[in-house]
């Protein structure tokens, strides 16, 4: 009889055994399926960057760390082949591991790999992120710091920040430096008339307000003042970082005839970006094969980017235009922000970047 009620206890602790697996089978799907979806998607949609400079400050803060939504196949990122410029224009619009955005917009901020990191494969390059404002096709001006697409004025973002001489007399220094900290103006530096500080519209007027201020000028480079390191670096353009332009931003499928100023802006970018081996220039002049080219197709879309704070800031207006293959992604959220290890701007956590 013992031994029947012990028979009895052991099948009735192994059905309640089975009846609590059976309740948790569910659960444990949906969280083991759960993980599996977060990782897929950690893995192809979302990127995590940290912002490493000021020169998207207004929009973005050094110290912030962002959530962005990948724009390319992490697989195809290291491709420099023309077989995969076919690849990627063939499945660009539909692949899953896109997520949903697949095209750019001007005054979109972008993260890309840096361009003129030309002997590491795409992925390996350093991470980047700027706005864009040219896209491709455009033809794109810049007069005075303000930038036009195809002789139209293109919106100035909300936090672009330019530079201006704030001129006020020599025993006021000392007050309106205190003014710069209570209005977060931390990029400034002593002028003999004043103070250059970058600054974006909303400060400008507040700057304009404060009694000890005389008067503001905008700063910029005169038209035709060729600046050295202003794209394309060479004496034909004189350019520099407020006055450039115009220039043909490429656009796949586009013919180009290869003259001398042409071979100047798009020689490099054709032969370092466009999948060719056995391209080069020489004399100002493209050879593939030994040959003279007259003309080039371009194989895929390039873009132009800016930082906001204009001028301290390395864009294109120094190194030229950005290939699709470079683009990573957008950013979408800041969920960490730091002004130095112990201490954290708690009022930009969960902000969504414009």
């Amino acid at each position: 009889m013992k031994h029947h009620n012990l028979y009895h206890s052991i099948l009735n602790a192994d059905k309640k055994c089975i009846t609590f697996f059976e309740k948790l089978q569910y659960p444990l799907a949906f969280l083991l399926g759960l993980m599996l979806f977060l990782f897929v998607v950690r893995v192809s949609c979302i990127e995590y960057f940290s912002i490493p400079s000021s020169s998207m400050e207004g929009a973005l803060l050094k110290g912030d760390k962002i959530i962005s939504a990948k724009m390319r196949l992490s697989n195809l990122s290291t491709l420099e082949t023309a077989s995969y410029y076919t690849h990627f224009h063939q499945h660009q619009s539909n692949n899953f591991f896109n997520f949903a955005w697949t095209s750019i917009r001007h005054n979109d901020i972008i993260i890309f790999n840096f361009p003129p990191e030309v002997k590491k494969n795409i992925a390996e390059k350093t991470c980047y992120i700027k706005r864009c404002v040219g896209l491709p096709g455009d033809t794109l001006r810049i007069e005075a710091q303000r930038v036009s697409i195809n002789s139209e004025a293109l919106k100035m973002p909300a936090n672009q920040q330019l530079e201006y001489l704030i001129i006020c007399q020599e025993d006021k220094l000392e007050a309106l430096e205190s003014y710069f900290e209570e209005l977060n103006i931390h990029q400034y530096r002593r002028h003999s008339k004043g103070f250059v500080v970058l600054a974006g519209d909303k400060k400008l007027e507040l700057l304009h307000s404060l009694p000890d201020v005389t008067h503001i000028e905008t700063r910029f480079r005169e038209r035709g003042q060729r600046e050295r390191a202003t794209f394309p670096q060479s004496e034909y353009f004189h350019w520099n970082r407020d006055f450039l332009g115009p220039v043909y931003i490429p656009q796949r499928g586009a013919q180009i005839p290869l003259t001398p100023q042409n071979v100047i802006l798009y020689g490099e970018l054709i032969t370092r970006h466009e999948g060719h081996e056995n391209m080069y220039i020489q004399d100002n002049k493209i050879y593939a094969d030994g040959v003279v080219q007259k003309t080039y197709t371009f194989r895929q879309n390039y873009y132009f980017m800016l930082g906001d704070n204009r001028h301290n800031s390395s864009d294109s207006r120094t190194w030229g235009f950005v290939p699709e293959n470079h683009i990573i992604g957008k950013p979408l959220w800041i969920y960490q922000s730091l002004i130095d290890k112990d201490r954290i701007r708690w009022s930009r956590i969960g902000m969504a970047i414009r």
